[in-house]
């Protein structure tokens, strides 16, 4: 499977970053460093007048992905290693869409996940697979409140190090992140990521508290 040097995937996660949602280009998407035996899910939402953006970054330890690979390989020896490659990919991809439920005032959203369109999508770092997938919509949002809710049942079973970054955007203001209070609370010794220049985006926590998080936009 194609692997990329971990400073190469840092630098394409920003330059990816600042395209899908300018306002993170200063706080790049990059995974926690508390160790590659972690997996971690960052979930970055923007509100504006051209709707709801959400994009969610997922890193499973390579040992992990590995080992599921050699056993989608034992139980697909009728493809090509190539089109092996691309299939478990896409098979990847799939899970982390299915795991992870999508909201807007308490309706779900149907199928709401694509993948991001990134050469790094899927691909291997030094001690990671990078995951991404997004969901862009324009609701009918005919009232002054809307809340936005992910329920993400991913990796269930592993220690995930969190992280959560929202915004809005004329003509709406965030009124309510249900995230920033547990991200804030932390667990004690193991709050803070790597720098980065935004207080709110730099906490990373194993807290599966975070795994159902809910935003609420205001009309200004």
């Amino acid at each position: 499977m194609k692997r990329l040097p971990r400073p190469y995937i840092r630098v394409a996660l920003t330059v990816v970053t600042a395209a899908l949602i300018l306002t993170l280009a200063a706080t790049p998407v990059i995974a926690h460093s508390f160790g590659s035996e972690y997996a971690s899910t960052r979930y970055a939402t923007r509100v504006d007048a051209d709707g709801l953006w959400l994009v969610i970054v997922v890193e499973i330890p390579a040992t992990d992905v590995l080992g599921d690979f050699r056993r989608f390989l034992r139980d697909n020896p009728e493809h090509s290693n190539e089109a092996n490659v691309e299939r478990f990919r896409t098979q990847q991809l799939d899970l982390i869409a299915n795991a992870i439920d999508l909201s807007v005032d308490g309706e779900p959203v149907s199928d709401p996940w694509r993948p991001v369109d990134s050469e790094i999508n899927g691909l291997g770092t030094e001690g990671f697979f990078v995951y991404m997938v997004e969901h862009r919509a324009r609701p009918n949002r005919g009232g002054e409140t809307f809340d936005v809710t992910l329920d993400n049942q991913l990796l269930t079973a592993k220690v995930v190090y969190f992280s959560s970054y929202a915004e809005a955007r004329t003509p709406w203001r965030k009124t309510g992140d249900s995230a920033v209070p547990l991200l804030e609370r932390g667990l004690e010794g193991e709050i803070v990521g790597p720098t980065m220049n935004d207080a709110e985006s730099d906490l990373w926590i194993p807290d599966d508290a975070l795994r159902q998080v809910t935003y609420t936009f205001t009309r200004q």
